[in-house]
């Protein structure tokens, strides 16, 4: 299945040719953590997943066609 992944930030490094928008293919059943998994995006990187404009979980089983993005923790003040 292919799915749309958009990172923000300095998240880009993990990508394919540092890109903040690509296109994966994944397995049938692969979850939002797998898919953290196979970028090697680490857990302290990620501030919010969603999927299709909603917030999800490393759990969330992802279906074809899905567009996920993934926010950093904000900083400044």
């Amino acid at each position: 299945m292919k799915i749309t992944v958009k990172v923000y930030g300095h998240l880009r490094r993990y990508l394919p040719g540092n890109a903040e928008k690509v296109v994966l293919e994944m397995e049938n059943g692969s979850t939002i953590d797998d898919l953290l998994l196979s970028q090697k995006i680490p857990d302290e990187d990620v501030w919010v997943v969603t999927r299709n404009g909603e917030r999800a979980g490393g759990k969330a089983v992802l279906a074809d066609g899905d567009e996920v993005c993934i926010f950093t923790p904000v900083g400044g003040g």
